[in-house]
């Protein structure tokens, strides 16, 4: 090290800081009183003048301490701050690794002063440095209502990490939320979505690990703080989405500018600074921007976030749905229709019809694809919607079925001819799918299996070894359809395939009858 002898150099800086700490003051500070002053900093009965001039004598101790710090940390410090030989010496020869163990000397010998202002005025400087880690590793015990106290962003933040490093996780959580929470408050503090997302991420995390550290797996979720931070995460993405979604059409309004809609852009211009600002609250997103914008998918999604039950029928939930369905018609006919039920469907699916009214769907899209089937602006197939709802309720069979038999039996809806036929074809669509999964079952579940059983590939009693009491239901199903169908005011050119279809169905459960058109 350049002929300098390490433990030396480590006793002169000793000696320094035992000088300096016992209120010695070198150099200047002697001429100035600074020793037989430095009590009146602590006294608050003392002329405020008098005290101010004390602390300021006191503090330039404290500076050449910080600046000692600032040497050993590697940063250039001026002479004129502190004149000592010693820092110097500091910058020039000593390696990082005692850099750092003199380093946390002085930290430690710091905290332990009984002088409470120094311990202030080192910790900001400490984080002024860029020495946090050695902070949180060797504070005293007034660190954390320190941190507590500054009412800053980075203080906060490391009161996070203070927590996390000590392993008290729920405590790290509530400081991660109370960050994610913050109101931004002019360019200097702004806060973006995306950083609000992480602090909550990470008050997640911390939580989980809380009870895992516990060793009592649903301590943390019995508090309800789990499921607290989890809850805001998802209404802060759905916040995210919206925004996004609002973002998307100022870029629209935009690039094909038109006076009739400049009151129109700077309404959403508004809307998305407003999302930026702060979290919102569910009931906000939903009410002020995303029913406001007929952002439905979004809608949909909140009200089973929600779980909602707002009203007894369900009329919200089956209006929703109505316009969800008909803004994917406007935009891609019944295939978009279709797409789009069976992704938010099978997503918000939960074994009832609170947030998935299938027979509303049912009827509103059977209704739409026979329109556009007979005015030839779109090939709609039979098995179209059928197949779209048994996928929305995950292939539920039995409950698509019954929605189906409601609407042709109940009278509740007027149908005409015609559109029962529609129905008839998607519930021989479904009586099919339905056969056929109870063979692929037989079969051990294999799709191969299933397809050579509907091709009449395996012999009659491998065949008959399909549930009985679940044969006998399609059966029945298919015989009574049959009827529905004969009693159609229709022509028996429209109505004989799918007679037949239901015909071939009944006789190929107990017959070796193909079950290929199924």
């Amino acid at each position: 090290m350049n002929g300098v002898n390490e433990p030396d150099e480590m006793a002169r800086f000793q000696t320094f800081w035992i000088q300096m700490w016992k209120n010695k003051p070198l150099d200047d500070s002697r001429k100035t009183g600074a020793a037989s002053g430095t009590k009146m900093a602590f006294y608050s009965i003392i002329e405020a003048g008098a005290r101010a001039h004390a602390l300021a004598q006191r503090e330039r101790c404290y500076a050449i301490i910080i600046t000692a710090l600032r040497s050993l940390k590697g940063e250039e410090v001026s002479h004129k701050e502190f004149r000592s030989p010693i820092i110097s010496s500091a910058q020039s020869s000593l390696n990082p690794a005692t850099r750092k163990k003199y380093i946390c000397q002085v930290i430690q010998l710091g905290v332990q002063s009984s002088d409470k202002i120094f311990h202030e005025y080192l910790y900001r400087a400490l984080i002024d440095i860029g020495l946090e880690d050695e902070l949180l590793e060797f504070g005293g015990p007034d660190l954390v209502p320190f941190l507590q106290n500054a009412m800053q962003t980075k203080y906060t933040e490391l009161l996070a990490r203070y927590y996390v490093l000590k392993q008290q996780h729920v405590l790290a959580a509530h400081v991660l939320l109370r960050l994610a929470e913050r109101r931004s408050n002019g360019l200097e503090n702004f806060l973006t979505l995306d950083q609000r997302r992480q602090y909550l991420n990470n008050a997640v995390i911390q939580a989980k690990s809380a009870s895992e550290s516990d060793g009592l797996p649903n301590s943390v979720r019995d508090s309800g703080l789990l499921d607290l931070l989890e809850g805001k995460l998802t209404v802060l993405q759905f916040q995210i989405r919206i925004k996004e979604e609002l973002e998307s059409v100022v870029c629209k309004l935009e690039s094909a500018p038109n006076n009739s809609e400049a009151e129109v852009l700077q309404t959403v211009k508004e809307k998305v600074k407003e999302l930026s600002l702060d979290l919102k609250s569910i009931t906000q997103l939903y009410n002020e921007y995303a029913v406001l914008f007929e952002l439905w998918e979004i809608c949909l999604e909140m009200l089973y976030f929600a779980s909602y039950s707002g009203d007894t029928d369900s009329s919200i939930v089956r209006d929703t749905w109505a316009r969800f369905m008909d803004h994917a018609l406007s935009k891609g006919g019944i295939a978009e229709a279709c797409s789009a039920l069976t992704r938010i469907g099978s997503h918000v699916y939960s074994g009832d019809d609170a947030v998935l009214p299938l027979d509303t769907l049912c009827l509103h899209l059977e209704k739409a694809a026979l329109d556009r089937l007979v005015s030839g602006d779109e090939t709609v197939g039979d098995e179209d919607v059928a197949r779209a709802l048994l996928a929305a309720c995950k292939g539920s069979v039995e409950l698509v079925l019954n929605t189906y038999d409601q609407l042709l039996t109940s009278g509740a809806v007027l149908l005409s001819p015609t559109l029962k036929l529609r129905l008839l074809r998607s519930v021989l669509v479904v009586l099919g799918e339905w056969a056929g999964s109870v063979s692929a079952r037989r079969m051990g579940s294999s799709p191969i299996g299933a397809s050579l059983v509907l091709r009449g590939t395996f012999s009659l009693d491998q065949r008959t070894a399909i549930n009985h009491g679940i044969r006998d239901k399609i059966t029945s199903a298919a015989n009574r359809y049959m009827t529905e169908v004969t009693r159609l005011a229709l022509p028996q050119s429209q109505t004989e395939s799918v007679y037949s279809g239901f015909k071939e169905l009944e006789l190929s459960l107990s017959t070796s009858f193909s079950y290929d058109r199924f």
